[in-house]
């Protein structure tokens, strides 16, 4: 699944400062700490215990290279964030993330899997188009969607997304 030289795997323990470091380095180089703005440490480890968190790894010298944080709600498995370093394959690491989210959403039988309107990739199209999720217009959002992004926001102290991007599983 992953990329030559990478390996897709679970969060380990110790790794949240790496992760949180790395999350800044995409927010500036996105330049998007407008709708993602920084959060402190201990703010960004509430935000992963909460969450399954997916690491990409390079397998030769063990660095991280980005991360997906996921996980159930209701029968929706949601995808927080992704987020890949700027300076590695973000293409092709953003496919391998959202590859095994997916898997783990079918295998706990989640009906749908989503996401909240990603930050401006470099890559074109975005890896959740050429995945196959729909956009969801913030107006078709049920009630407990709402909630579910409501909170979202509020952990990672950003504003609601005018939508979300849902792909049927």
């Amino acid at each position: 699944m992953a990329p030559k030289g990478y390996r897709i795997r679970m969060m380990e323990p110790g790794e949240a400062p790496a992760l949180h470091a790395l999350r800044g380095r995409v927010l500036m180089a996105a330049i998007d700490t407008a709708t993602a703005p920084a959060i402190s440490l201990s703010d960004f480890v509430t935000f992963l215990v909460t969450r399954e968190i997916y690491v990409a790894e390079e397998k030769a010298t063990g660095e991280i290279a980005g991360y997906a944080a996921a996980g159930g709600w209701i029968d929706l498995y949601w995808i927080s964030e992704i987020m890949v370093d700027p300076d590695r394959p973000q293409a092709s690491l953003e496919d391998a993330l959202l590859v095994c989210v997916t898997e783990r959403a079918r295998w706990f039988h989640h009906r749908a899997i989503a996401l909240r309107a990603p930050l401006d990739s470099q890559v074109d199209p975005p890896s959740h188009v050429r995945h196959g999720f729909m956009k969801v217009s913030r107006k078709d959002w049920t009630p407990s969607i709402e909630e579910m992004v409501a909170e979202e926001a509020n952990a990672l102290k950003t504003s609601l997304p005018r939508a979300i991007h849902v792909k049927w599983l």
